[in-house]
Order: structure tokens, then C-alpha cells, then sequence
């Protein structure tokens, strides 16, 4: 029996490709694999309990990853933060950093600082044993001591343990968990309330693709913060309350003023509110906002003073907000 050399050529053809496959499946697919572990996949909410310089728990935060935006042609994960102090009625709502936004780039994660318009280096998603390196968040080099594959609730993980170097006369031991971010939090926390003295450690992470992860055995901190407050608190008359905006006034290169009432925490209620010009013009359309405090763009605002009407029932508060340059 003979062969056709294109027959042969095709069987070849054929054989050289299933060769191919199986070197894919083998070398390729756990690449694949990790490369789906980024540092906020979605509906990822990290929640971490704060302490203050003498080891006492002051409560939890929550930071949610709820948003992407496009600024100068770059992807940035919006997360938002909502917080729980511990009070001796028990815990409330704690008004927190309104937005930040980080940039995922290859390993490393960016965070954007809106007043002077650049991203600088937050931490790295994997770590070398012995390595060197820094953060924004403490201005300071670490050392890493030691990085680890574990199984953490059912989850796969690398965790680094770094400390800052010992001729800097400070002991912060912090704990880097790959795909999930770093234990002390992003930007604002309390360690920063407390000069640098109190810390964060991360007690859960979940996300759409993922259930709850305990990374403190027994953690409460999910159920904590997803209750509702049952905690009798005597409210202010609405006509001694007053709104704050801040910042005020906002710089150009900011997209969101956070506004809150003076007399009150943490208000659930539909208030709609408008915006006005110098020359009592509506500008942009009314909008609605389910909660106080809370935080609205200006991105498509012009420079100029500005007046804000919010209105939720017979409740009418004013109050007024300049962008400048």
C-alpha cells in the first residue's frame, strides 16, 4: 500500500498539532489560570477590622471594588469605602474616604492621587523572598521576610510577610495576600488616624466568583458590617442640620465632591438634588442619592461657584461648592 506524500503531509500536519495542544494544556493553561487572579476581580469586597496603638478592636471597613473609569486612556478600579466604629451603644456608621481609584498594571497596583494628578506605586501582587521594596502608603523600604503558596479557606494564595527595615526604629509587620490586595487596607484607616500607631488586618474577602474567604478563623466581620444598625440614636431636628462638601472648593483634576450632613453619621433616604449656577440655572440633570454621606461627579461642571439644593420630603438643605483650577 502506498501513500500520497499530501496524505502524509497531512497526518503530520495533524499529529504536529495535537503535540501542540497537549504542550498548551500542560505549560500554558496554569498561566492562563493566574492570569485570572487579579488584584480586584469582580464584585471583590475586602473587609478588615482596625485597632488602635494598644491593640484595641475601634471597628471594621469594607472597601468594594464598584466601578471602572477611563482616565487618560488607562482602565482604574473605583473602590469605594463604608466603615463601623465601635461605640459603647454598639456599632455605627462611620464617615469614611469617599472614592479612590487604583490602577492595575502587569504585577504591580497604582493608586491615583487626584490633587497633583499622578499614580504612584501601592504594592506588587508578588513578592521575592529577600527583595527589598516600597509603598506609597508608608513612604518607607520593607523588607520581605518570607512569601508562601497557601490554601486559606479554600482559596489558593501566595502570602509575603514584609516589615519595614530595623534601622527605621519601627516594628509594622504586614501581610501581602497576591490576588486580594494588601492587610492593611488601601488608602485612608485608622492606623493613619492614630500617627501610624494602629493597624489593619484582613479578616475576610469575597467576590461574585468566590463566597466568603476567612483569612481570621471565625471572623465576624462580613456579618458585622452587613447588618443593620438596631442601636436607638437621638436624631437631630432636620432644621439644625447642615450639609457639608468637601473638598471645597474642588480642584480641577478631582471628579467627585463628598457631601454630608454636620449632625448625623450615616442617613439612608432618597434625596434628590440639584444643581444650580450663579444665574439660577438647573446645570446637568437632577440626581438621586440613596444615602448620606455621599459623593457626586463634577467631571462635566466648568470652572465657576456653584449652588445645591438636596430635598428628601419636607427635609431641604442647602449648600454651595466652587471648582477652580
Amino acid at each position: 500500500m502506498t501513500f500520497s506524500t499530501d496524505r502524509l503531509n497531512l497526518r503530520a500536519v495533524n499529529y504536529l498539532c495535537m503535540y501542540y495542544r497537549l504542550l498548551l494544556s500542560v505549560f500554558f493553561l496554569p498561566v492562563f489560570l493566574t492570569g485570572q487572579n487579579e488584584f480586584a476581580p469582580p464584585g471583590a469586597e475586602w473587609c478588615l477590622q482596625g485597632y488602635d496603638a494598644d491593640g484595641e478592636a475601634l471597628g471594621y471597613v469594607i472597601a468594594s471594588y464598584v466601578a471602572d473609569t477611563l482616565l487618560r486612556g488607562q482602565k482604574f478600579k473605583v473602590l469605594q469605602m463604608r466603615a463601623k466604629t465601635i461605640t459603647p451603644a454598639g456599632y455605627k456608621y462611620t464617615p469614611f474616604s469617599s472614592r479612590d481609584m487604583v490602577l492595575e498594571s502587569g504585577d504591580s497596583v497604582f493608586y491615583y492621587i487626584p490633587n497633583i494628578g499622578v499614580s504612584v506605586f501601592l504594592f506588587k501582587k508578588n513578592y521575592i523572598e529577600g527583595e527589598v521594596t516600597t509603598s506609597y502608603l508608608y513612604n518607607d523600604y520593607f523588607d520581605v521576610l518570607s512569601v508562601k503558596d497557601e490554601i486559606i479557606d479554600g482559596l489558593p494564595l501566595s502570602v509575603a510577610e514584609l516589615n519595614l527595615q530595623p534601622w527605621l526604629n519601627r516594628d509594622l509587620p504586614v501581610t501581602m495576600y497576591g490576588r486580594w490586595g494588601p492587610s492593611r487596607g488601601f488608602i485612608g484607616s485608622w492606623g493613619f488616624a492614630n500617627e501610624g500607631k494602629g493597624k489593619e488586618i484582613l479578616e475576610a474577602v469575597r467576590a461574585d466568583s468566590v463566597p466568603e474567604v476567612k483569612m481570621v478563623a471565625r471572623s465576624q466581620c462580613f456579618a458585622i458590617m452587613d447588618q443593620e444598625e438596631r442601636t436607638f440614636v437621638p436624631i437631630t431636628p432636620e432644621e439644625d442640620c447642615k450639609i457639608e462638601a468637601f473638598p471645597n472648593p474642588v480642584a480641577s483634576v478631582d471628579e467627585w465632591v463628598r457631601i454630608r450632613l454636620n449632625c448625623r453619621d450615616y442617613v439612608e433616604k432618597d434625596y434628590r438634588l440639584l444643581i444650580y449656577d450663579t444665574k439660577g440655572r438647573v446645570v446637568g440633570t437632577p440626581r438621586t442619592l440613596r444615602y448620606l454621606p455621599n459623593d457626586f461627579s463634577v467631571r462635566n461642571l466648568p470652572n465657576g461657584r456653584y449652588f445645591a439644593l438636596l430635598i428628601a420630603g419636607e427635609e431641604r438643605y442647602e449648600f454651595t461648592f466652587l471648582k477652580s483650577r
